[in-house]
């Protein structure tokens, strides 16, 4: 009876405990899964980085020729265009100095580029990539990789060592996936097997039950970020490039071969460039000598070189100039004949130029620009560009000789909106316009236009009167968008706008590529941000000044418990000194690093930034 009694009493208990074990089970098969998806969207995201990786190696190195000239002959072109709106925006009695900073500048890209070439490999397939040509070798390759993902991912880790750990662990792994070392991979990932446990039968089932639900939601978090990393691999413009190769070969098409065609093509004509721009420069000369009491104008302005534009998935300039080509190469004969007529005959007609770059630019975007919404805003704006012109015209006068290429009036009209703004008659002037702006004098123009979108504004600061540009305090993680005086670099205002509708989202490619702003990047962890300055602000500032805009913006204003001195900012693996000028730099991305022993590392800090951010409008 006893025994009876004992073993009744044992019955009842685990008939008692039942829901809750089954609840933790459940728990601990939906931790399994997410592992598996985790495991499944990190090989996804290796593997497509490690691809396109070896497809911009490989298109770099079939134009690496062309694309060298053309960028040594653009170097030359702003070097000369600097000039020009240096003697353009510098004041007399500083232009020494500042022509002094100028030719150091040109020095010092020089001595990088020279270093760069130096420093190159001769190229060579990844290992990697042949192994996923051999169907059961790569097989095995992923399911290695998936294994030990699931077990050693960073973000799986639940203590700040564990962390640390895994993060050195799975950076050997991703070198081993990308060396095709199937051997070690297998070998790790037996060792590895049985260590994936995420809570023991030992504790209480109420507190298991509570750190696997925790555990859970933090896999949920990691599995968007993944998704969101993933997503924005395959919409960057390397994996465009690589879409468009791949369908080419199918039907038998070489569209590298039509790229490198095209890019010769492109070179020859940018030689062109050089003479329109010494003929800037000379007519700047002269007006600097002939009237020394001519005002500086507040458009005309020149700017840093940027190495890079900021995209944490190599959407490099070879790449933009391949879609590019690629797609004017396909533009119809007449669309190609067309732009001709604008290269030769812009200059000669600057009014109707500059009224087509104007409808270009707004027609980039489905809404409205701001600059460009009403009849009085686009006046404001030609008139301003007009008074450089020997004759200016008005915008009336502009719009009646344009008549059979552009139109003022109505863009779009539905049940609930109606738009007005300038539109294109014909679709070939509008695929004529941007192969048109290949040519300096027509690029040059749309330069001036950019510069002229923002608000026309009193500085708060130094009081004086011009547009304001507009530029991304902040990118990548958090989008804050800023206007900045172009005279002092105030910042005039500052604010989100999640949905990404203003100049910036639209237009923040041009400014960057024609140094209207200068883009620094920031490698934290496996995440990219990155912030825009003007050329006056770089003229001044340290690279001191530069993180502490980083630290103010991004981790004290989502407050992650660091202190200014916890950050440093390195190049080349070493740390760039805070009194450095921002001007002596020939690099413009860094990488960010914590001090040891901060309250978090920089992989927490990204995943605590991910979320204040998403969360920052909710009460």
């Amino acid at each position: 009876m006893p025994s009876r009694k004992k073993q009744h009493a044992n019955t009842t208990l685990v008939l008692s405990a039942a829901p809750e074990r089954r609840e933790l089970r459940s728990l601990q098969s939906q931790l399994e899964h997410r592992r598996d998806q985790l495991a499944e969207l990190d090989l996804e995201i290796e593997t497509l980085r490690e691809q396109l990786a070896a497809f911009e190696g490989r298109t770099r190195a079939v134009l690496a020729t062309e694309y060298d000239t053309l960028s040594r002959v653009e170097a030359l072109t702003r070097h000369i265009e600097r000039w020009a709106d240096l003697l353009n925006r510098a004041k007399r009695h500083s232009i020494t100095d500042d022509a002094v900073r100028l030719e150091n500048r040109r020095a010092r890209e020089l001595e990088d580029r020279a270093s760069r070439y130096a420093a190159v490999p001769p190229a060579k397939e990844s290992p990697a990539i042949d192994d996923l040509l051999v169907p059961d070798r790569s097989d095995r390759l992923k399911a290695a990789y998936r294994a030990l993902a699931r077990r050693f991912h960073p973000d799986l880790a639940r203590t700040e060592d564990e962390r640390v750990r895994f993060g050195q662990v799975m950076g050997r792994i991703n070198a081993m996936y990308r060396e095709g070392d199937l051997a070690r991979l297998e070998a790790m990932e037996e060792q590895a097997k049985g260590g994936e446990i995420d809570a023991g039968w030992d504790d209480n089932v109420e507190t298991q039950l509570g750190a696997l639900q925790e555990r859970l939601l933090w896999f949920d978090t990691v599995l968007e970020n993944l998704n969101d990393e993933r997503a924005d691999l395959e919409s960057s413009g390397t994996c465009q490039l690589l879409r468009n190769v791949e369908q080419g070969s199918l039907v038998g098409r070489d569209v590298i071969g039509e790229l490198r065609r095209e890019l010769q093509e492109r070179v020859e004509r940018s030689f062109s460039d050089v003479p329109s721009a010494i003929r800037l420069l000379e007519s700047e000369v002269r007006r600097y000598n002939r009237d020394a009491s001519t005002p500086t104008s507040l458009q005309e302005r020149g700017g840093q070189a940027l190495d890079r534009v900021f995209d944490p998935f190599a959407d490099k300039r070879l790449i933009r100039i391949g879609l590019d080509s690629l797609a004017a190469s396909q533009a119809s004969p007449a669309a190609q004949q067309q732009a001709k007529w604008i290269e030769v005959e812009g200059p000669a007609q600057p009014a109707v130029l500059r009224l087509l770059l104007l409808c270009y630019v707004s027609e980039l975007s489905p809404y409205p620009l701001l600059g460009l919404e009403t009849y009085d805003d686009l006046k404001t704006r030609f008139d301003h560009l007009a008074q450089s012109d020997p004759k200016p015209a008005t915008l009336e006068k502009a719009l009646v000789d344009a008549d059979d290429m552009v139109e003022l009036g109505v863009r779009h009209a539905s049940g609930k909106t109606v738009q007005t703004g300038l539109r294109f008659r014909n679709e070939l002037t509008r695929n004529a316009v941007p192969i048109a702006l290949t040519a300096f004098p027509i690029r040059r123009e749309l330069k001036r236009i950019l510069q002229v979108l923002g608000d026309h504004t009193t500085c708060s600061a130094c009081q004086r009167k011009a547009f304001a540009i507009p530029l991304f305090r902040t990118r990548g993680l958090d989008d804050l968008r800023a206007t900045v005086c172009p005279l002092c670099g105030h910042t005039l205002s500052s604010y989100w706008m999640p949905k990404g509708d203003d100049v910036q989202a639209v237009l923040n490619t041009a400014y960057v590529d024609f140094e209207i702003v200068v883009e620094y990047s920031f490698r934290i962890a496996r995440t990219s941000v990155a912030t825009q300055l003007l050329p006056v602000q770089i003229d001044s500032w340290t690279v001191g000044d530069l993180k502490k805009m980083l630290f103010r913006d991004l981790f004290n204003r989502y407050d992650l418990g660091l202190s200014l001195k916890d950050v440093r900012l390195h190049q080349d693996n070493k740390i760039v000194r805070e009194g450095t000028p921002l001007g002596d730099l020939t690099k413009t991305s860094f990488t960010v690093r914590f001090n040891p022993g901060t309250p978090v590392n920089e992989a927490d800090a990204v995943e605590l930034l991910r979320h204040r951010i998403r969360n920052r409008f909710k009460s």
